[in-house]
């Protein structure tokens, strides 16, 4: 390994020749620490996310603290609570940083040292993915993601455990904070009724059919895995049934969907639920079905030359590998002019056996999971898109890896182009452009590999793995700047029984 890597040892960060305790750093240090500078730098990073978040309008600012007020009542003043956080700060950090140790011991520990032959980046990128799956069964209940709501009140060690609404005007002296207002709900602290009514009125659901979301990722999972079977019981990718059995694959999906809809959620307007309307404004659905060619195809160029620029592939720009591949009767030339030419058409091929996952990615689950909000539905959508593609992936596809990198590769390429797809759902309320998005994701991926030399490893030169990350990762910046999406879903809600 060369000198400009970053030396794992013992669970300790050596750059430079300077030792920092990886524990400490997650915990944000000791302040009584004059040696390190990771308190500060946190601070600094703090207040410069504070400052851009009031500055694009993406939170307002609350000087006075009137949402703490109504939080605390009269158990404890603002002032005081604020100087009690301030002057606990070097004790909370010596705390914070214990256990941060915990968990740097298996992240920059064991899984950085794992991950060294794969380079800084990759197994930085890598160690990050699963870190964020493991927060998982936190994230889900609403931690760190949800504030309390303005005008609710922590509540008191008795409610929290039996589950049962504090009385009127009754106040306990041993209340504590639940940092998720959904936890909130779920212990009664919170008056949801009027919010349920109003949601109600306007036909969006406030619940997340948890017991039908399950049921649909087993079904999808256990379907894909069924249909994939003969694969690993015959000759893997080699095997002549591949192609046929990937496709039919992509509709256990919709098959899920269909079934979970129909037997457990039972919405009032199934069509609208699963998304195949409303198809109005028509205009955003023809500018995607025009616009997803193209902007899938800059993307894919895009990551071609982000891992060029990088130097994480070199390209074959005579494309003698594929002269090679297609013998003396075709020429380069000609083969190029046909793959471009034919574009439009594999687009509307790719699109319909596409149809088939998105009935269950952005129709039935991007609708179930609408509680959630945009980016942490998309996020878990994403998630589970990427291992439903485990059956394929552990046999060497797309990565040609067949362990558990090559599924985490997978993850991370379904958690960025699910952003842009589930986009798509929420700007014009179906699933059809989405559908037509991820049939042109197919279909231009291919058209960079014509550039790339024999061998070469999908997860660092194309727009399924890091290059491709940063491309679309671009995008994604760029939607979260303009606020978007801006519209929420209009759905259906169940028959009320």
């Amino acid at each position: 390994m060369s000198s400009s890597q970053i030396r794992v040892q013992s669970g300790l960060s050596v750059a430079s020749g300077l030792q920092i305790p990886e524990g400490r750093a997650h915990g944000h240090c000791s302040a009584s620490d004059a040696g390190s500078v990771w308190p500060v730098f946190w601070a600094i990073l703090g207040v410069l996310a504070f400052v851009l978040a009031m500055q694009f309008g993406m939170t307002s600012t609350e000087w006075f603290s009137s949402d703490m007020y109504q939080l605390y009542g009269d158990q404890i003043t603002v002032s005081s609570y604020a100087l009690i956080l301030l002057a606990g700060l070097p004790f909370s950090t010596l705390v914070s940083s214990l256990t941060g140790f915990g968990q740097e011991l298996g992240w920059r520990g064991f899984l950085a040292s794992a991950l060294a032959p794969l380079g800084f980046w990759q197994s930085a990128l890598l160690t990050g993915v699963i870190a964020g799956i493991w927060y998982s069964p936190l994230i889900m209940l609403g931690y760190n993601l949800t504030a309390p709501k303005p005008g609710a009140r922590a509540p008191s060690i008795g409610c929290s455990v039996c589950a049962s609404p504090p009385r009127g005007g009754e106040r306990s002296s041993a209340c504590v904070w639940m940092p998720a207002a959904s936890v909130l709900r779920s212990v009664g602290c919170m008056d949801t009724s009027t919010q349920t009514q109003q949601a109600h009125s306007a036909g969006h659901s406030t619940r997340v059919p948890w017991a039908a979301v399950v049921v649909y990722t087993i079904l999808a999972c256990g379907l894909a895995w069924l249909v994939m079977l003969p694969l690993w019981l015959g000759d893997g990718l080699a095997d002549p049934l591949t192609m046929p059995l990937l496709g039919a694959m992509m509709f256990t999906p919709s098959v899920a969907a269909l079934i979970v809809t129909f037997t457990m959620v039972k919405p009032v307007k199934k069509a609208r639920y699963l998304g195949f309307i409303p198809f109005r404004p028509v205009w955003r659905n023809i500018a995607l079905f025009i616009g997803w060619p193209i902007i899938f195809l800059v993307l894919a160029f895009g990551a071609f030359f982000i891992a060029v620029v990088c130097g994480w592939t070199t390209p074959d720009w005579s494309a003698s590998s594929l002269q090679q591949a297609l013998g003396v009767n075709v020429s380069v030339a000609s083969y190029m002019a046909v793959s471009f030419a034919w574009l439009p058409l594999t687009v509307l091929m790719s699109s319909v056996s596409a149809f088939g996952e998105e009935l269950g990615w952005r129709g039935f689950l991007t609708s179930a999971l609408a509680p959630l909000g945009f980016w942490r539905s998309t996020v878990i959508i994403g998630i589970i898109w990427g291992l439903w593609h485990a059956p394929i992936i552990l046999l060497g596809y797309n990565f040609n890896r067949t362990d558990v990198t090559g599924l985490l590769w997978m993850c991370g390429f379904t958690l960025c182009v699910g952003v842009l797809l589930q986009w798509s759902r929420y700007w014009t309320g179906n699933i059809w452009p989405a559908a037509v998005g991820h049939g042109a994701l197919n279909s231009v991926t291919s058209l960079t590999f014509l550039w790339l030399p024999a061998g070469f490893d999908a997860a660092t030169s194309t727009i399924l793995g890091a290059p491709g990350w940063i491309a679309m990762g671009i995008v994604i910046a760029v939607l979260a700047l303009l606020k978007q999406p801006r519209r929420k879903l209009e759905l259906a809600l169940p028959a009320r029984s």
